[in-house]
């Protein structure tokens, strides 16, 4: 068993390994029988108050990475450059040009990433979605049917293992309540439709 919680006993270690088992075993059953990550109904609604990344931060965050990492590239190439022996006049010439050349374009991207780095730290890094523009505040899915339809789901998962329970008692080998889990299913699977409904209702 490996952890990075190096204060935990290894009790605890298990108890908290066996039970996230527990959690995942029992999502992955809600969605291949009850659909628990289904679509149930079209339409989005406004995200609650919550704060988002500045947009103009992002923008002057991207520019400075992406001048920084032209500013790499180039002192790759000036530390790259040798001057070998044996040159012509003409070569040495050369040379000496791109050096300064190369050396001009990389004081000219630190002088950008400097101001970029100013501004960057003048601008807010999160803002309330509230202050975006309309056109680019984001949506989710509409939850209040999605929340009520997933309790009814997880309601018929515990109601479907008390009978698990109540089956058990009276075969001879227990394990094998398992096995009649999914015959279960089928009979007590419900009729009513739980997909999406047609109304297409956009905010």
């Amino acid at each position: 068993m490996s952890t990075t919680n190096f204060q935990a006993s290894i009790g605890a270690l298990a108890v908290s390994l066996f039970a996230r088992w527990s959690q995942e075993n029992f999502f992955r059953y809600e969605r291949e029988h009850y659909g628990l990550d289904r679509l149930v109904e079209y339409g989005t609604e406004l995200i609650p108050e919550t704060e988002v990344v500045n947009p103009q931060w992002r923008q002057l965050d991207s520019q400075i990475r992406s001048r920084a990492g032209q500013c790499y590239r180039l002192r790759a190439e000036f530390g790259a450059l040798a001057l070998s022996e044996g040159l012509s006049e003409p070569e040495v010439r050369s040379y000496e040009q791109r050096q300064g050349q190369l050396q001009e374009e990389i004081q000219q991207l630190e002088v950008e990433i400097d101001n970029l780095k100013q501004q960057r730290k003048q601008t807010a890094h999160h803002i309330p979605i509230q202050s975006l523009p309309q056109e680019e505040r984001f949506t989710c899915l509409r939850t209040e049917r999605k929340h009520f339809l997933d309790t009814i789901k997880m309601i018929a998962y515990r109601a479907e293992t008390s009978l698990v329970s109540l089956l058990r008692e009276h075969l001879a080998r227990s394990h094998d309540a398992m096995r009649r889990r999914s015959d279960m299913f089928a009979v007590f699977k419900p009729s009513v439709r739980t997909g999406p409904t047609c109304e297409r209702s956009f905010q």
